[in-house]
């Protein structure tokens, strides 16, 4: 069994988001765009859902693979 694609663009897409919401809780200057903490604090909590999703999904992978290895 192996990973869906769709794995690796969920956890990308997870780290881009939870790296903006940090970027825009702490680099007030760097990005003026993401300075909002209402939007800086959105970019985390999706980022975290994401990597929840991802982390879900790499766990029924390898629960599917432990149940074919005991068959």
């Amino acid at each position: 069994m192996r990973l869906p694609p769709l794995f690796f663009v969920v956890s990308s897409v997870a780290g881009l988001s939870l790296a903006a919401g940090v970027l825009g809780l702490t680099g007030s200057g760097l990005v003026p765009a993401l300075t909002d903490p209402t939007l800086a604090w959105t970019c985390v909590g999706v980022g975290v859902a994401l990597e929840g999703w991802a982390t879900s999904m790499l766990l029924g992978v390898v629960g599917a693979r432990a149940g074919a290895a005991r068959r």
